[in-house]
């Protein structure tokens, strides 16, 4: 995926690029309301708009009505702070709903091809370092979770997530403002706890006690807590819970 993204970043003729997943889908009024943001923000880095997750007959709208750190429809403008809009749940930015200059995807080397989870959380989550990130309520994106082939479906172990490794850089090259420091370590954390459960399910649970080893957090020490503790169930009595759960589930 990384790699066909960066070869359509390459061969684009315009400064303006917009994602499309193959099994997902846009509102009649998105590209406009991408263009309409590009027009009165910029400066900004990159330009999202609200979308819908759809999957198992439930329909789930991105942003919610009362998450932190963005103001209720029918509010567009410039993010407060990026990561505190992105924390704990779904990021306000998803690869079908934004638009990024390619200037500035440039910038950033394009999206990581030596990771197949998280790599775009990763590029949004780089440019919302150096950027201010655009944002509409208006507009809309389908993300069709019950497609086949999303990455995030597969359970395949993760040593870390792919932008937990460039907060770090960047933290470390002292590039990250006093503003976001604190919001960015509690997004930091709950990719950590993420990548921990998701290590759970693939029968690492080694990897989920490294991952959370240097996890800390304010805001989501319960959640980390209850990952820990699975984190030191037997692999083979954890995935044989969850076998049983699925068959009741599905009776």
């Amino acid at each position: 995926m990384s790699a066909a993204r960066n070869r359509g970043i390459e061969a684009a003729r315009v400064d303006f690029i917009a994602f499309l997943d193959a099994d997902d889908e846009w509102m009649p009024t998105h590209l406009g309301a991408l263009l309409r943001l590009r027009g009165r923000y910029p400066r900004a880095g990159a330009y999202g708009t609200a979308y819908r997750i759809k999957g198992a007959g439930l329909t789930i709208q991105v942003p919610s009505v009362d998450v932190d750190g963005i103001p209720p429809e029918p509010w567009e403008g410039l993010l407060p702070n990026y990561f505190r809009a992105a924390f704990p749940g779904p990021s306000p930015l998803s690869s079908s709903a934004v638009a990024v200059p390619k200037t500035v995807l440039n910038e950033m080397g394009g999206f990581n091809t030596d990771a197949w989870y998280g790599e775009d959380v990763d590029v949004w989550g780089r440019i919302a370092l150096k950027y201010p990130i655009a944002f509409t309520r208006d507009g809309m994106a389908i993300y069709h979770k019950a497609a086949r082939n999303r990455a995030c479906d597969r359970k395949e172990p993760i040593q870390e997530h792919t932008f937990v490794t460039s907060a770090r850089e960047a933290l470390q090259a002292g590039e990250v403002t006093s503003a976001l420091r604190e919001d960015l370590l509690e997004y930091v954390a709950s990719r950590q706890i993420q990548i921990a459960a998701r290590n759970i399910e693939a029968g690492r649970p080694d990897l989920a006690r490294k991952a959370l080893k240097d996890c800390r957090t304010r805001r989501l020490r319960k959640y980390k807590y209850r990952v820990q503790v699975l984190a030191y169930i037997p692999s083979s009595v954890y995935l044989a819970i969850s076998t049983l759960r699925s068959k009741f589930r599905g009776a």
